[in-house]
């Protein structure tokens, strides 16, 4: 057996996002996977850290997690599994492509598909996707797409954890250009940067109104090369609040992602969720 140190991977999973299309729900089927190792911090905000995509937030978010876990003298984050050690660890990475590693080959069994989900790699750019490509000899990605009005008003409402009085209505039409809202919501963006340097071959794409089925979910085993495992699809936990998109928002949100509802409904052929071709039929055709 290869010393721990040389221990890598058949195969290692990066999800990309999208935020808000059900990288989450992903993360928990994968941690139940039989022969995934999914990373107990699901974003390691490694990537785009490294890159200088992201500054320093996710840092400091996790030095913060890593104050109240030790203030409250516990060891672990209630229901997650995730330890103190698993922070100090993290936040030792310091951009280190070995510590990256380290950080799974200290953690994993005999899983072949070693992974992880950080929708803000969606920000990266075709020269970091080459970084991310070279780290293992078999890296592949995930990226999920959601209905892009719906993407940005759950996005809107979610940007309430960090900032608690923001009304999103009030907040609608002026974040429709602010960095992070946009570069998350261009699929388009992100996919071409992705496949001018990564094989399509290598990159499973899925929208998120088909995700949960279990067909749906074979397939994505199938793309891994695992075996079919059963997901569970009790409903899952939405963004709180009660706000509801009106026609007009959603009208006004559908024209001004116009460009990516045609790029992927040519993508796709035609082939894609009801709801994405009720709004094209009705917004902009």
């Amino acid at each position: 057996m290869a010393a721990a140190a040389d221990r890598m991977p058949r195969t290692l999973l990066i999800g990309i996002g999208a935020q808000k299309a059900g990288t989450n729900w992903l993360a928990d089927y994968l941690a139940g996977h039989p022969q995934v190792f999914m990373s107990p911090i699901k974003e390691l905000h490694f990537w785009n850290t490294r890159s200088g995509k992201s500054a320093g937030g996710p840092e400091r978010r996790f030095r913060a997690w890593l104050t109240k876990l030790e203030a409250r003298g516990d060891r672990a984050a209630g229901g997650t599994g995730l330890t103190r050690e698993d922070l100090i660890e993290r936040l030792a990475i310091n951009g280190s492509i070995e510590a990256y590693l380290d950080f799974f080959r200290r953690r994993a069994g005999n899983e072949p598909v070693w992974c992880e989900i950080t929708p803000a790699y969606s920000l990266l750019d075709r020269d970091d996707f080459v970084d991310v490509a070279a780290v293992a000899a078999d890296v592949r990605f995930v990226f999920l797409l959601r209905n892009p009005a719906d993407r940005y008003w759950s996005h809107l409402r979610f940007a309430r954890r960090a900032k608690p009085d923001l009304d999103p209505y009030a907040a609608f039409r002026s974040r429709f250009d602010t960095r992070g809202f946009a570069l998350r919501t261009n699929y388009q963006r992100v996919l071409e940067e992705l496949h001018a340097v990564v094989d399509p071959s290598r990159v499973h794409l899925a929208f998120f109104e088909r995700l949960f089925t279990q067909s749906e979910v074979d397939r994505f085993c199938d793309f891994l090369g695992v075996a079919r495992h059963p997901a569970d699809f009790t409903p899952v936990a939405t963004t709180p609040g009660d706000e509801v998109m009106s026609e007009e928002m959603r009208a006004l949100a559908v024209r001004h992602f116009a460009v990516v509802y045609r790029y992927i409904e040519t993508r796709f052929a035609g082939d894609i969720p009801e709801n994405w071709r009720k709004d094209i039929a009705t917004y902009l055709d």
